[in-house]
């Protein structure tokens, strides 16, 4: 179990109530939206407003304890794990999957004079659980 405070303070954050509760959302729900923590974190604090959400993501994401995963143009959603790894994103049931991948092994030579500041691998498709479920149909 983290220690959500300190770990904030040890990113050089004030651990807020607003950023406490939002990190602990995050890191209990795989890839959740701004909708998802904003309707989430609400139940416990109806003050909390969308743009509260939006602003502390921001700090969390330049602080480089949360990443935001983009598949596609209709949504973001937020992943604890900041590590280099690939995501799908099943077409049926909107579920995000992390998935390991070496980085590092992709090749990148055509882009010698270029600076990468982001690696990331998206898959869309069909999910294992989804294609059983159109097999049994």
């Amino acid at each position: 179990m983290i220690n959500i405070e300190a770990y904030l303070e040890k990113h050089n954050m004030q651990p807020y109530l607003n950023r406490v509760m939002i990190f602990e959302y995050v890191l209990n729900h795989d890839h959740p939206t701004v909708d998802e923590i904003f309707r989430g974190v609400r139940e416990k604090n109806k003050q909390l407003s969308k743009m509260t959400v939006y602003n502390v993501l921001d700090v969390f994401l330049e602080a480089g304890i949360v990443r935001e995963v983009t598949i596609d143009d209709k949504q973001s959603s937020y992943d604890i794990k900041i590590e280099d790894h690939g995501h799908f994103k099943c077409k049926n049931c909107n579920k995000v999957f992390d998935f390991d991948v070496d980085m590092e092994s992709i090749d990148v030579e055509n882009l010698p004079n270029c600076i990468i500041e982001k690696k990331d691998i998206f898959f869309y498709g069909v999910c294992d659980k989804c294609k059983a479920d159109m097999e049994c149909d």
